[in-house]
């Protein structure tokens, strides 16, 4: 944060003061990068994000600020001596920066119960990320969790107490995200006009404002962040190990418990699109499932992944709109009126099944019931079924099941 950023100080002979400051720093492939800012007496001279490992980017800056000195601040402070101390601020940041990270001994607290901003969906401390495809309606579900939280509304899921939010649009209008959070607060029961902070940037990047959402987290004291969505955070393919990660360290050290939308493969839904680390980086992975039909949608949320808690059902809302003016209300629904949720589970269970199979095999139906959370029963009737599986050999009254070799 702001406050824990490295910084650089040269009080002058006239009673001014020049300040360099570094935020955004990360470490690259070609060296080391950060935005480097120069003030004057707290107000911002010149500013520039670059690899500060070169000498022709430093001789830049330094010539950029020394321009906008007076003739009397030039005097007292010469072009050499500022690029000399932009040079040995660039060179001991990093290590100034790391030494702020001081270990403390943590005890252990004993039976604590797990926190949650949102049960049991966004845990106190942890990130999240939703996942569906385009157009499912995940938007207004964070909506509903970012509204829920940020005013301790339990109508839909238990918030113990309210938690300031901030709600990063980079997706929407603001006219979009005006005209949804109306009928958001009225079906949560406040009025359509409650606010509720946001930081709308249609068209640029999470990368592009770190800073500016930094600095809005500490001023307000944000302690809950929903992200909308990953897919614009422009820190690079999100097929790589790099730009994942980086992606969930500036979520964590924007701030220690958020949610962030993330899109799906065109041709899976099952997963976020982008690289494992994703899954990896996040404490909680929430696939939601949609079933549409006229001027309703039914959604199932089903937990994929959650470190520190145990399985939990798939919860159903039922969201009922308007044609002339969008959500019209929202309840809580069970997952049996909506077949087409039911048979998007069960085609994405059948398919971890064969995964689990091939990798496992041969296998039995306790061990694969143990290991995936449902009825040894159901496993075996699925085996039994499915041509894909045949029956590798029979011990203590066991039957174990492998993959036949032409489905491999």
């Amino acid at each position: 944060m702001t406050n824990n950023l490295p910084t650089f100080n040269r009080e002058l002979p006239t009673g001014d003061v020049v300040k360099m400051v570094a935020s955004n720093i990360r470490q690259e492939r070609t060296g080391l990068h950060s935005k480097v800012t120069i003030l004057l007496n707290n107000r911002m001279v010149v500013f520039s994000t670059f690899n500060t490992d070169k000498d022709e980017e430093r001789t830049r800056l330094s010539n950029a600020a020394f321009k906008y000195l007076s003739p009397v601040l030039q005097e007292a402070y010469p072009l050499p001596q500022l690029k000399h101390d932009l040079d040995k601020f660039c060179d001991e940041y990093w290590d100034t920066y790391l030494g702020a990270l001081i270990p403390e001994p943590t005890r252990g607290g004993g039976l604590m119960p797990l926190e949650f901003a949102l049960e049991p969906y966004i845990v106190q401390g942890g990130g999240t990320i939703l996942f569906a495809p385009p157009g499912r309606g995940k938007s207004f579900t964070a909506l509903l969790m970012a509204v829920s939280i940020d005013n301790g509304v339990s109508e839909l899921w238990k918030v113990a107490k309210p938690r300031p939010v901030l709600y990063i649009n980079l997706e929407r209008s603001v006219y979009t995200m005006r005209r949804r959070l109306g009928p958001v607060n009225t079906a949560l029961g406040l009025m359509p006009d409650h606010p509720l902070w946001m930081v709308h940037r249609r068209g640029r990047s999470l990368a592009d404002i770190m800073d500016e959402v930094g600095r809005l987290v500490q001023d307000q004291k944000i302690e809950v962040i929903v992200l909308d969505s990953i897919s614009r955070a422009g820190m690079g393919a999100m097929v790589e190990d790099r730009p994942m990660n980086r992606i969930i360290d500036g979520l964590n050290n924007l701030c220690e418990t958020w949610l962030a939308l993330a899109h799906t493969p065109r041709a899976d839904d099952t997963h976020a699109y982008g690289n494992i680390m994703l899954d990896a980086g996040a404490d909680v992975t929430v696939r939601m499932l949609t079933d549409a039909r006229e001027n309703e949608l039914g959604i199932g949320l089903e937990i994929k992944k959650a470190n520190d808690m145990g399985k939990r059902d798939i919860e159903t809302l039922r969201l009922t709109f308007d044609q002339e003016y969008g959500l019209k209300g929202v309840e809580k629904a069970k997952f049996s009126d909506y077949p087409r949720l039911i048979a998007s589970v069960e085609d994405d269970f059948t398919e971890s099944l064969f995964q689990y199979t091939f990798e496992k095999q041969p296998v039995c139906a306790d061990e694969a019931a143990a290991a995936l959370h449902k009825d040894r029963s159901y496993i075996s009737k699925l085996w039994s079924k499915d041509n894909r599986y045949q029956i590798i050999k029979r011990q203590d009254r066991k039957v174990y099941y492998g993959i036949k070799k032409e489905f491999y």
